[in-house]
């Protein structure tokens, strides 16, 4: 699943990231432009020839919406008292205005960001911004991507971890990691990490601590959803009902395979995406099943892979449950 950089105005009460909060979504409010209410505003009709007020709309307020009003013709009412008007404001003359040349646009945007994976708990922040030119909308961009679920932040290798990386740390955003701690210690510390805005934080043992969402780095649920000519193989898992921890495996056989391998995996962490990559198993080529017994607890994950005689895979599956093969990464 990938995520892309887009304009953060056209992403509005939408699951987004950002680097200073990390799951987020983002709502408007409060509008204004040089400190007028928006709904005090008129905007100039070439077709009427007359001012007309701005209609806001919530839904509509985005990027082409805040570039129009830095580009269109805008104007204040005169005062009522030296200008009745009995189309009620909405159609104006040039004398019952003043023209104004747009020197801001400030709204309030309300951020509700994730501190837990599951999306159940957020803190909201309110931030303030100032647009002074067109070009300033150009600069507040996010990270999106389509249909987001647990499996769309990828898990980081805490093993692999360096001082100098930076990653998403659940409530807190993006971080620079300053120093790795000799684990276990007192403080069930991890790290010691800074954020965007400069402050340090202890990375404590069961936070979750993802890649960044823009770094695209692979992790096992990438190793457990690639394949590659999976119709040759058409793998299937049956669970056995009478036996405990009984696990069948079956496949079709390739005339070039010299051997297949059974790969399994414990998912741990079905919020988070965590997987043990338990082993793999070389079958001969001649035998197409694999069994598996004593495997205790649920959430196992298959794979069957087949390799020709140099060694070079041939045909390999996505991950298993139960049944045949899914995408876990949508």
């Amino acid at each position: 699943m990938n995520w892309e950089e887009a304009n953060l105005f056209d992403n509005f009460d939408k699951m987004i990231f950002l680097k200073d909060y990390g799951l987020c979504t983002v709502s408007p409010s409060d509008v204004k432009v040089n400190d007028v209410p928006i709904e005090q505003i008129f905007c100039y009709s070439t077709e009427t020839d007359r001012y007309s007020k701005i209609i806001y709309k919530y839904n509509k307020f985005n990027k082409v919406y805040i570039s129009d009003i830095f580009t269109h013709k805008l104007a204040i009412r005169k005062t009522a008292e030296n200008n009745y008007n009995r189309y009620n404001d909405y159609l104006l003359s040039d004398s019952d205005v003043d023209e104004i040349k747009v020197n801001c646009i400030n709204f309030n945007l309300k951020i509700d960001y994730w501190t837990d994976i599951s999306g159940g708990k957020t803190n909201t922040c309110c931030l303030n911004v100032e647009l002074k030119t067109i070009k300033d909308v150009d600069k507040y961009k996010c990270w999106v991507t389509q249909n987001y679920n647990e499996y769309s932040l990828k898990f980081a290798d805490i093993s692999g971890i360096n001082e100098g990386d930076k990653l998403y740390i659940i409530g807190i955003g993006e971080v620079l990691i300053k120093a790795i701690l000799d684990y276990p210690n007192n403080d069930e510390a991890y790290f010691k990490a800074i954020d965007i805005k400069g402050n340090e934080h202890t990375i404590l043992a069961g936070s979750a601590i993802y890649y960044l969402p823009y770094d695209n780095k692979n992790d096992l649920i990438d190793e457990i959803d690639d394949a590659k000519y999976e119709q040759l193989l058409m793998p299937y898992v049956s669970k056995s009902n009478d036996v405990h921890g009984l696990y069948n495996i079956y496949w079709n056989s390739i005339n070039e395979a010299s051997r297949y391998i059974v790969s399994i995996y414990k998912l741990y962490d079905m919020n988070r995406g965590r997987l043990y990559h338990l082993a793999d198993y070389e079958v001969e080529r001649g035998i197409h099943y694999f069994v598996f017994d004593k495997l205790v607890g649920g959430n196992f994950v298959f794979k069957v892979s087949a390799e020709d005689r140099n060694g070079r895979i041939i045909a390999k599956s996505r991950g298993m449950v139960s049944g045949y093969p899914k995408t876990f990464r949508k």
